[in-house]
């Protein structure tokens, strides 16, 4: 079993700990109370407010935002999976730190492609409001997690079981609720895990109170790396996209060239990503050389296969990743200046993608490739 971590290029900054917060939370812990105030769909006798996790019962507590595309993305999924279990197996409660008036006028949005709201898609499952963070901060903050949307699955006897990227709960999901799921050996990782996210936090949180010190921040994410350079190579990928990053605030593009085409001639599948990730974030003003970069990544894309964890979730969501896949490729052609290759290639995902979310982020990108000259 290997433990998936998504590369996180844009950092989200949680609060800092509090002196009455909980300083670790870790896989084996007995799961923290959902102290909160503000339930959402209480008319449905279903879902009731979760008091207190009931003994023979798996649980899923889900951290999101409205603000959040891949927490959106994530709800049909959600819905599909407590409607699969039943609610005498499961209860998933799903969290947003938001005002609840927030969360309500979201719920009354069209679902794109579907004749129904948010509300309707939600209400089989359990939606709270966390603007206290009382919650928020005794899951996220204590187990150094970084960014919605995330997941915990509290196992039969209230304790936790795993925690990560909801895309990626499917299989612990089904072990843990056939009592077949190895909690000990994915403790082990995910406190490694842990050790990264915690480092990447404090370097995130470094880089917002020294914006106009660069090189310092490059420092620390030069020291973060060689300390973890015994953890798995994707875990600490992350660790490059920073440090890449730092060069380029630091007026060293020539430096974060070589970096990203490293990455692109590494010969892992998540080094090319990080490096594809990277090449379209680029801002407008670099010096880096973008269009030799992405005709490299684009010569690389083709082979890239779908991840073990990928491969464990629904039909859906895999076509839904492979289509994201795509999208990116599209960007990748734009900026190789092979604009036709990239109206064609856009074309083709709104064909073959089942995502309405996606297929509205390939039509903005059509629009924009539609309103240029061709080359």
């Amino acid at each position: 079993m290997r433990f998936h971590v998504m590369c996180v290029l844009a950092l989200t900054v949680a609060a800092p700990l509090s002196a009455n917060e909980p300083r670790e939370l870790t896989i084996g812990d007995k799961a923290p109370a959902l102290q909160i105030e503000h339930w959402i769909h209480n008319d449905n006798e279903d879902v009731t407010p979760v008091k207190k996790f009931e003994n023979g019962k798996v649980y899923i507590i889900e951290f999101w935002g409205t603000w959040c595309p891949p927490c959106i993305a994530m709800m049909p999924h959600l819905a599909e999976i407590q409607l699969h279990y039943g609610y005498e197996k499961l209860r998933l409660v799903s969290i947003s730190t938001e005002k609840p008036k927030v969360i309500e006028a979201f719920l009354e949005q069209t679902v794109p492609g579907a004749d129904k709201t948010y509300r309707q898609l939600t209400s089989v499952y359990s939606l709270a409001a966390d603007p206290e963070q009382s919650v928020s901060s005794r899951y996220i903050n204590a187990s150094s997690q970084i960014g919605v949307p995330i997941a915990f699955l509290i196992g039969k006897t209230g304790l936790i079981e795993w925690s990560g990227n909801p895309s990626a709960m499917f299989r612990p999901l089904k072990q843990v609720i056939d009592g077949t799921w190895d909690r000990d050996e994915f403790k082990h990782l995910f406190q490694r895990s842990q050790q990264v996210l915690a480092e990447i936090r404090r370097l995130s949180m470094l880089r917002h109170k020294h914006r106009t010190e660069p090189e310092l921040v490059l420092h620390e994410v030069e020291k973060a790396i060689e300390r973890f350079a015994n953890h798995d190579e994707e875990i600490i990928q992350v660790f490059h996209a920073l440090r890449i990053r730092a060069l380029m605030e630091s007026g060293r593009d020539a430096d974060a060239e070589a970096e990203i085409r490293r990455l692109l001639n590494g010969s892992h599948d998540h080094q090319i990503l990080t490096a594809a990730s990277i090449l379209v974030q680029l801002p407008s003003n670099t010096a880096i050389d973008a269009k030799s970069l992405a005709e490299l990544a684009i010569s690389k894309f083709e082979s890239i296969e779908l991840s073990e964890t990928l491969r464990d979730m629904p039909v859906s969501m895999q076509q839904t990743a492979q289509t994201q896949k795509q999208l990116m490729l599209v960007r990748l052609l734009v900026l190789a200046g092979q604009a036709d290759q990239a109206i064609t290639t856009a074309n083709h995902v709104m064909k073959k993608s089942p995502d309405a979310q996606t297929k509205q982020m390939v039509e903005a990108v059509l629009k924009q490739l539609q309103a240029k000259p061709s080359n």
